[in-house]
């Protein structure tokens, strides 16, 4: 597939950008899953952002366990998690039904990376209808060719996956834009994933309908997936947002 260049300011991209839902007010709902007993700065990061969006319905969902130690919200949702610190397989059972509600489910970095966290997004990535975005530092959870989600890639994702599954390219800080538009082209084809990195004053989209390279940096996070029946073949909405 050829890559093609746009500026943040091409019609083809704004066109894209403000896409919406079929629905009346064309506003998306959106979803973060994020946070552990410890810590949930990117997960309050990532709502900060949104929050500035025109959204039908925002919600953030939590451990149980940080339910003591934020005041309550509409916005915030506590599902149990047992013992665990982050969300056990019962904890993301529930997080499917809950997510079925929304256009886009954002999964933010910092749930837990232990071995039940991993495996239990797994199974929710395979079973959810929600157009699915994995946060940076998330793609341990990838599978080949078994998720359908959009994938940030920060140096160090591309370097793990491409050194994980024994590829022959890889991405370094001095990397060309060849170079890194191949080694793109190889983990789409390996996991199916829609996946976007940054680098170069670059943000780079590969999907199953598109490889574009968008010039100018953009907010982390980069980019969020509001929509995209171009990206997530099981979502019935479209495209992706900038902010």
């Amino acid at each position: 597939m050829s890559w093609q260049t746009l500026s943040t300011t091409s019609p083809e991209l704004q066109k894209q950008r403000w896409l919406r839902p079929e629905r009346a007010d064309q506003r998306a709902r959106i979803a973060v899953i994020g946070g552990n007993a410890n810590f949930f700065e990117r997960t309050q990061a990532i709502y900060a952002q949104l929050s500035t969006q025109q959204l039908q319905q925002l919600a953030v969902f939590l451990p149980k366990k940080l339910e003591k130690l934020l005041p309550q919200s509409d916005f915030l949702h506590f599902i149990g998690s047992g013992s665990a610190n982050s969300f056990n397989a019962e904890a993301w059972g529930n997080l499917l039904v809950q997510s079925r509600q929304f256009d886009t489910v954002f999964i933010a970095s910092d749930i837990s990376n232990n071995s039940e966290t991993v495996l239990g997004l797994q199974n929710y990535l395979k079973n959810s209808s929600a157009a699915t975005v994995l946060d940076f530092g998330l793609s341990q959870v990838l599978e080949q060719s078994s998720v359908a989600a959009i994938t940030l890639l920060d140096l160090k994702d591309i370097q793990l996956l491409t050194r994980k599954e024994k590829l022959p390219k890889t991405v370094t800080s001095q990397s060309s834009l060849e170079d890194i538009q191949t080694c793109l082209d190889l983990l789409f084809d390996h996991f199916q994933s829609t996946l976007v990195f940054e680098q170069n004053q670059f943000v780079f989209v590969r999907s199953n309908t598109e490889a574009i390279r968008i010039k100018g940096q953009l907010n982390a996070p980069s980019l969020v997936a509001v929509l995209g029946e171009n990206y997530l073949p099981q979502s019935k909405a479209v495209a992706i947002s900038v902010i």
